[in-house]
């Protein structure tokens, strides 16, 4: 009898044990996850703010490199009035008589410029190295003629419809009206490996979106140059993207084709864009498995 009685108490005691121990397993495991989610968040946002001065600090780059080309022969001739005696054409062949070896070599030699170009007020370019197309119905284009001021594109289909471009342009006035543009086809990739290794803590990925929903670089390809990523996306996703296109910071939980994520976002120095990077919360929080246990 007094067996029986001793060996219910230390069953009971034992089992006490257990319940405490898987009590604190759980409670540490729940402090754990609020630091860890705290730190992520703290992370995510001081990475993306470092990585974004990255990506406008080569847009500057890129857009420097356009409005320093030599076009001094075009100057010279805006000041003698010859510009006003050519037509756009001309002027567009002159351009790339005196210039077009070097546009031809500066491409070669660019991590960024597939080529660089002249193009009439028609949008018929011709690139340094000879090759030729018309830009005229895309949106950069037009956008440029409206404004008179340099124009970043958004991702395009290319003229035959097989892969995507993109373009930045510079029109080249006098007295104040367009005769001629000077430009550059952006390799799409670079913006791709330029955010290829952006990440939280290790996991996930960087893309750039801009202020119309379009995605202009991701690590899925099918996303660039489409406006629709949104549909993937659950409620508090779409709301981050509205954050994102308003030009807004900050950090955000939510579902993306079924998986559970966090995203910090960025906007970029005097673009439309910003950038975003997203990694799987379960990856993240795989770190506290340690104290989860068995619970």
């Amino acid at each position: 009898m007094f067996k029986s009685i001793k060996f219910r108490m230390m069953f009971i005691y034992g089992l006490l044990i257990i319940l405490i121990v898987r009590g604190l397993s759980w409670f540490a495991y729940n402090q754990s996850s609020d630091i860890l989610r705290n730190n992520v968040y703290e992370e995510a946002v001081n990475n993306v703010s470092l990585n974004a001065e990255i990506v406008s600090h080569d847009l500057a780059k890129i857009k420097d490199e356009i409005l320093n080309l030599d076009v001094s022969w075009f100057e010279d001739n805006v000041k003698n009035n010859l510009v006003n005696y050519m037509d756009a054409e001309q002027l567009k062949d002159m351009l790339l008589i005196k210039k077009g070896q070097n546009f031809a070599e500066m491409a070669e030699r660019s991590e960024y410029f597939e080529s660089i170009f002249v193009s009439d007020i028609n949008g018929n370019y011709k690139t340094g190295a000879g090759m030729e197309g018309n830009i005229a119905a895309t949106a950069s284009f037009k956008k440029m003629m409206e404004s008179g001021e340099l124009v970043l594109s958004q991702p395009f289909l290319s003229e035959e419809g097989s892969s995507y471009q993109m373009t930045i342009l510079r029109p080249l006035k006098a007295e104040d009206e367009i005769k001629v543009l000077i430009g550059a086809f952006i390799k799409i990739e670079y913006f791709n490996n330029l955010i290829s290794n952006m990440n939280i803590g290790g996991n996930g990925y960087g893309w750039i979106i801009d202020n119309s929903e379009m995605v202009i670089a991701h690590a899925d390809s099918k996303y660039i140059g489409q406006n629709n990523i949104v549909n993937d996306g659950d409620e508090s996703f779409k709301k981050a993207v509205n954050n994102i296109i308003s030009g807004k910071e900050g950090v955000a939980d939510y579902k993306f084709k079924g998986i559970n994520k966090i995203m910090a976002y960025y906007p970029l120095s005097n673009t439309d864009w910003s950038l975003v990077v997203s990694a799987g919360t379960e990856k993240i929080m795989s770190e506290l498995d340690v104290f989860k246990g068995p619970v």
